[in-house]
C-alpha cells in the first residue's frame, strides 16, 4: 500500500546565530491522494493559521522563521476536489514540537485515533499518555455512576453492599494509580514538554466512600493543587485553558436561577485568578479566556467582576 507523505521542515536557529539546524515532521497517510492541509499555532484555547497549501501525491515543505517555539500544535485536513476543499468536517491533530525530528503513519478520516508515531519521543509519551488517559476515565466515571446509583436505591442487602464496597475500593484504585503514573512520568522525564502537560492532568482522589456532594466539594477545593501557573511555556497549549474550563463545569447546576448560576461562577473565577497570579503572562491567557467565555452570557456581576481584576 502506497503512503503519500507530507514533510513538513521546521527551520530553526540558535540565538547566536550558528548555522540553521532543521527538524522535520513526516506524515504518512494511508489511501488518501487529494487534500488541503492548515497549520494553527495553539495558544490557550486560541488558534492562529501559520500555513496552508494544497497536497496531490507529491510532498510539502514549510517552512518556519528562526526561534519557532515550543509548544502544541495543530494540523487540519481536509479533502479536495480539483484544489477546492469538499463540504465535510474537516480533522485534526494536536501534537507536540520541542526540537526534534518527527514522524508519523495515520488514517486521514481518524487521525488521533490511528496515530503511529514512528519518531519523536515527545509525541511518544504524549499521545501514550492521552490514551491510557480516555481508557481511564472512563473507568472511573462509569464507577462514579454506579457508585452514585447503589446510593441512591439503597443497599438492601449483603450481597449488595459487598458490591458497593468492590466499586468503590477499585474507584479509588484508579484515581491514585492514575495520579502516581502522572507524578511517576513528571520525575522520570523533566525536561520533556510533554512532562509538563501531562503533570497538569493530576486531580484530587475523590473517594468513593463519599457523598457526591462531598465528593464534589473536593474536587472544587483541591483541583488546582499542584498545578505550576507560572510556568509560560505551557501558554502555548490548550492545558491552561481546559483546566479553567473543566473546573468552570463544576460550578454549573441544573436548575439553577441565573442569578444564583452567576454567584456560583464568581465563586469559582475568585479560585481560578487567586491560583494563577504568579506569572503576569499566565494571569493575562486566563482572564482573557475568562472575559471571552462569559461574553455569551448576561452577567453583569461577572463581567464587572473581571474587568476590575
Amino acid at each position: 500500500m502506497k503512503y503519500h507523505l507530507l514533510i513538513l521542515i521546521l527551520f530553526l536557529a540558535s540565538y547566536n546565530g550558528m548555522a540553521i539546524q532543521p527538524y522535520s515532521l513526516k506524515l504518512h497517510f494511508k489511501n488518501q491522494t487529494q487534500y488541503h492541509i492548515v497549520l494553527q499555532s495553539i495558544i490557550g484555547d486560541q488558534l492562529t493559521v501559520l500555513d496552508s497549501m494544497v497536497k496531490i501525491n507529491k510532498d510539502g515543505t514549510y517552512h518556519f522563521r528562526e526561534g519557532f517555539p515550543v509548544g502544541m500544535y495543530r494540523l487540519l485536513f481536509t479533502r479536495t476536489s480539483k484544489g477546492k476543499a469538499k463540504d465535510e468536517p474537516r480533522h485534526q491533530l494536536d501534537f507536540i514540537f520541542n526540537k526534534e525530528d518527527i514522524e508519523f503513519t495515520t488514517e486521514f478520516d481518524a487521525p488521533t485515533e490511528s496515530l503511529n508515531v514512528i519518531r519523536s519521543e515527545e509525541n511518544r509519551m504524549w499521545f501514550g499518555f492521552k490514551k491510557e488517559e480516555t481508557e481511564t476515565q472512563k473507568l472511573i466515571k462509569e464507577l462514579d455512576i454506579e457508585i452514585d446509583f447503589f446510593r441512591k436505591h439503597g443497599i438492601i442487602d449483603p450481597a449488595a453492599r459487598n458490591e458497593f464496597e468492590n466499586k468503590t475500593k477499585k474507584y479509588n484504585q484508579l484515581q491514585t494509580v492514575r495520579n502516581e503514573l502522572i507524578d511517576q512520568i513528571s520525575k522520570d522525564y523533566p525536561g520533556l514538554f510533554a512532562s509538563k502537560l501531562i503533570s497538569t492532568y493530576r486531580e484530587p482522589v475523590l473517594d468513593g466512600a463519599l457523598t457526591k456532594e462531598e465528593r464534589k466539594t473536593i474536587f472544587k477545593k483541591d483541583f488546582f493543587n499542584g498545578i505550576d501557573f507560572s510556568d509560560e511555556t505551557l501558554i502555548n497549549s490548550l492545558v491552561y485553558t481546559d483546566k479553567v474550563y473543566k473546573y468552570l463545569s463544576s460550578y454549573y447546576q441544573r436548575g439553577q436561577s441565573p442569578e444564583q448560576q452567576e454567584n456560583e461562577y464568581i465563586i469559582a473565577i475568585d479560585q481560578i485568578l487567586s491560583h494563577c497570579h504568579q506569572n503576569e503572562k499566565v494571569y493575562g491567557l486566563i482572564k482573557d479566556y475568562l472575559l471571552r467565555y462569559f461574553k455569551r452570557f448576561n452577567y453583569a456581576k461577572v463581567n464587572s467582576l473581571l474587568s476590575l481584576k
